[in-house]
């Protein structure tokens, strides 16, 4: 991580939400300048949170709410307050996910992205992000819905 942070250059830091670096590492200012999730991260389903989203369910009406998409925004939120750590830092989070727009209740400020170039673009406003794919290379992507560049 710290030849990461230090690599004047940039680079692509590569986890999952959940994880250490998605939650357990502070990047304050530039260190991280967007957060890219692919898929939202939906809780491991099992036995005992079946039961009690069942529960929930008979007991409030909420228990998909409680159980699913509760940890879920929470965990989105954790990966992009990774690069917001203080009034002065700035950030892009992207979600690639069809499904994300049901989350705009949980995650403020979420708006669908029509151009992915063109938002990016206006967030650096016409400074140049520290790393990019025709200085470093591309990066591989295997998720069949995922936006394409223009060729």
């Amino acid at each position: 991580i710290e030849g990461w942070k230090r690599d004047p250059e940039g680079s692509v830091l590569l986890g999952v939400t959940g994880g250490r670096l998605a939650e357990g590492i502070d990047y304050p200012d530039e260190e991280l300048e967007a957060v890219v999730i692919v898929g939202i991260p939906y809780p491991k389903p099992t036995a005992r949170a079946e039961a009690l989203r069942r529960f929930l369910d008979a007991t409030t009406g909420k228990g998909w709410e409680y159980t699913v998409e509760a940890p879920a925004a929470r965990a989105i939120l954790q990966a992009c307050g990774r690069m917001i750590r203080s009034e002065h830092d700035r950030g892009l989070a992207i979600i690639l996910d069809k499904r994300a727009p049901s989350f705009a209740r949980w995650l403020p400020g979420l708006e669908p992205i029509g151009d992915l170039g063109a938002t990016t673009r206006a967030f650096y406003g016409g400074r140049r992000a520290r790393w990019s794919p025709s200085r470093h290379g591309p990066v591989a992507d295997a998720t069949p819905d995922a936006p394409r560049p223009p060729p």
